[in-house]
């Protein structure tokens, strides 16, 4: 997975909400984690200089033992994102992506990809998730040992869908006292690349007042020089 691809991928985590029902299998914390994902669901999002803002860590491991580590932070409203990682950062508008590639040295200019903005980055894994919850199997409910106010919920993937997603199993962690998801985990199917991902939420606010400048700003002068953090970067466009 390239970084492009795989900064989509986290990006579709964070705001992505639940939508469906569990084939009647209806327990309290079933109900609870739709209502907090709901919650964190941004159907419309803001204009002008107000943002939604959300940061996460996330931590993955593959079959052979690799791990990675990532620590992400997503300023957006209807036209506008920025994103920023340890290792890379993303400023997009509706024409232009600029994505400062920080080991690399590189930054990338290219269009902004066609309903980007429109769709929030998120309907195909939105999809997918839905699909896992229409067709899952309850498999724990319960309160951590030790943590007065935290519940977990396990899900497993319903026979109905069985070898026809890569996800093997969800667990939840949520704060029943301040009614907020503390963690995702996925862990996925032995033929899958990626043998568990965690999300940790750290932050999520709704509405924020943000400002936005065009992408080219964060990284050059008018003149087309690159800021002085820049220097020695390699600028590739490929914009149409």
């Amino acid at each position: 997975m390239n970084f492009a691809k795989h900064i989509f991928f986290v990006l579709s985590i964070a705001n992505v909400g639940f939508v469906s029902v569990l084939r009647g299998q209806s327990t309290d914390c079933v109900t609870k984690i739709l209502e907090l994902e709901n919650q964190m669901t941004i159907e419309q999002f803001e204009v002008g200089k107000r943002a939604t803002h959300f940061k996460y860590v996330m931590r993955t491991e593959d079959w052979e033992g690799d791990r990675d580590l990532s620590t992400v932070e997503v300023y957006r409203n209807r036209n506008n994102l920025h994103l920023f990682t340890e290792r890379a950062d993303m400023y997009v508008d509706v024409r232009n992506m600029y994505m400062v590639l920080k080991p690399q040295r590189s930054i990338i200019v290219s269009n902004t990809p066609e309903n980007v903005l429109e769709h929030g980055y998120n309907d195909d894994f939105k999809q997918l998730r839905i699909n896992f919850l229409k067709n899952c199997i309850i498999k724990e409910c319960r309160k951590v040992k030790g943590e007065e106010n935290l519940k977990a919920l396990k899900l497993e993937v319903g026979e109905d869908i069985e070898g026809l997603i890569a996800i093997h199993s969800m667990t939840y962690l949520y704060n029943e006292a301040e009614s907020k998801i503390v963690s995702t985990l996925v862990e996925y199917e032995t033929d899958y690349k990626i043998k568990f991902m965690e999300i940790e939420y750290v932050e999520f606010e709704p509405s924020i007042s943000y400002t936005f400048k065009k992408p080219d700003q964060y990284v050059a002068n008018g003149k087309g020089i690159l800021h002085s953090k820049y220097q020695g970067y390699q600028l590739t466009d490929e914009r149409d």
